[in-house]
């Protein structure tokens, strides 16, 4: 059972959501922070409004007399390709939220960090080559959280998300758009040659739980690095065959009609190896991971 008083940001994202409730079942005491414009309806399900903090002029205040031990920092806001008319959302939500709830949580004594960040800023296994603006946003953001760690004597840990899905997903990613689509529609994409490592949902907050803990054996002053993947990347063509034959949907797939995007990562297999998060494995197959997300339950 987790002890912790924690402090999320992201909590009204997919993976912050379904964290927020596993760290409840886990008994520990969970406190989220959100931006005035945040749509809460779904964490008021399982959350009292006393735990659920609006960012404003008090904040710091209230995290006073919180006085969480962790804070798990799962804000953000992806855009593939950007624009300029993008940066100023990216940057609020990658860097100056999370920034100053990091800043606000240190003063109320919290010395334990958990980042979430990207394979995206990995591009060709190099310690730093974002493929997009969000990635080098994300970079950023972890670079701010490094602080903490050199000159505040905290313990800060980066988890870096591969591919994520899981069931009730409201994200536009691409196992998501297919299971909305109906027999006989088509839809085009790239070539489908790219690799990914989908990690479900379940195993991702697995993960966050097993950092918690993790946490423990650190060493106050470090900062660690750690990526959420599998054994073996897959190629999206097969992966997108395996969803038709799972879900026995009958879709049109006109492969090749889209292009890639212009740092397209064909083979993720080199990053994060030998990185992964000790005492962690993604357990749930591709096989697994599809029913329990896109079939109704009679199916499985």
């Amino acid at each position: 059972m987790c002890e912790e008083k924690i402090l999320l940001t992201g909590a009204t994202g997919y993976i912050g959501q379904k964290l927020s409730q596993e760290l409840l079942q886990n008994g520990c005491d969970v406190y989220v922070i959100v931006r005035k414009e945040s749509d809460i309806s779904s964490i008021c399900q399982f959350l009292p409004d006393s735990h659920i903090i609006v960012f404003d002029e008090k904040t710091g205040e209230r995290l006073d007399a919180v006085a969480p031990d962790v804070l798990i920092n799962l804000a953000g806001k992806f855009v593939s390709v950007h624009n300029p008319g993008d940066v100023d959302a990216l940057l609020n939500s990658n860097i100056i939220f999370p920034a100053k709830i990091c800043e606000f949580a240190y003063h109320s004594g919290c010395k334990k960090f958990i980042n979430a960040g990207s394979y995206w800023q990995n591009y060709d296994n190099e310690e730093y080559n974002p493929v997009n603006y969000y990635a080098a946003a994300k970079e950023a953001m972890k670079k701010i959280l490094q602080y903490y760690a050199l000159s505040k004597e905290c313990k800060v840990m980066t988890l870096k998300i591969f591919d994520s899905y899981g069931d009730g997903d409201p994200r536009n990613k691409i196992l998501n758009i297919l299971s909305r689509l109906e027999d006989g529609d088509s839809i085009g994409m790239t070539g489908g040659e790219q690799k990914m490592f989908f990690c479900h949902v379940d195993d991702i907050v697995s993960a966050f739980l097993t950092a918690i803990t993790y946490l423990e054996q650190m060493e106050r002053g470090t900062y660690e690095e750690f990526f959420l993947r599998g054994e073996k990347a897959v190629c999206l063509k097969n992966i997108v065959e395996k969803f038709l034959q799972v879900t026995g949907k009958k879709i049109n797939i006109r492969w090749g009609e889209r292009t890639y995007h212009p740092k397209e990562i064909f083979d993720p297999d080199r990053i994060g190896t030998g990185k992964v998060l000790p005492g962690w494995k993604c357990n749930i197959t591709m096989e697994d991971g599809l029913k329990k997300a896109f079939c109704q339950k009679g199916e499985l």
